[in-house]
């Protein structure tokens, strides 16, 4: 899997070493850009497009490590892939704390860089998907009204509808459109896949 739209960034100051990491990902069918310093990248950054960053640690400039640091706190969680010509344990024990995919020693076998690229780009696929499915879970949320959210917060609780009538002191027929309407808001049509959503519903909502 090449990451439809995805963008491989490929940060470091050697221009062979830039140009051959394009041309053999290139090659593979990616999208890529290049960038000499950390600076550049920082510059540059649609963090909006999927992808991932190959990153030097030794640069003029801002080091590698400085560069993860920056795009820590931007927010931008881009899976980076350090690059390095020295085996600098340290370093590596502190990038991969800081949430690195990878730490390889140039020069890198072809084979196994591209599997930690195509690694990296499904690691950041899958938490682009749970941030959709969390922004359209809000937007569930924020669509419902008083009421059901009452009825919501009760359903949360594993109670069935005649408990949740005779809590709210209505009727139980009342209850089920109540119901029915928590489900048209998720785009759920029963209880069991409601209650598949229910646990990331709770963490949202806060009930």
């Amino acid at each position: 899997m090449n990451g439809e739209n995805a963008l491989i960034r490929i940060v470091d100051d050697d221009d062979d070493v830039r140009s051959a990491l394009s041309a053999m990902l290139e090659c593979e069918g990616f999208d890529v850009k290049s960038f000499a310093d950390g600076e550049s990248l920082l510059n540059d950054l649609d963090r909006e497009r999927a992808g991932c960053v190959l990153l030097d640690v030794r640069m003029p400039g801002l080091s590698g490590p400085e560069v993860q640091a920056a795009l820590l706190e931007k927010r931008v969680a881009l899976p980076v892939i350090f690059l390095t010509s020295y085996a600098e344990i340290d370093v590596a024990v502190t990038t991969l704390k800081h949430g690195a995919e990878d730490f390889l020693i140039k020069p890198v076998a072809p084979d196994r860089l591209l599997t930690v690229v195509r690694e990296a780009l499904a690691a950041d696929e899958k938490r682009r998907a749970a941030s959709r499915d969390e922004a359209a879970l809000s937007a569930a949320l924020a669509r419902l009204t008083e009421r059901p959210r009452t009825v919501l917060r009760l359903m949360l609780q594993h109670l069935n509808d005649a408990a949740i009538a005779e809590r709210l002191g209505l009727s139980e027929r009342t209850v089920q459109v109540y119901r029915q309407q928590v489900y048209k808001a998720f785009d759920v049509h029963s209880l069991k896949a409601f209650e598949r959503l229910a646990p990331e519903i709770e963490k949202l909502s806060g009930i």
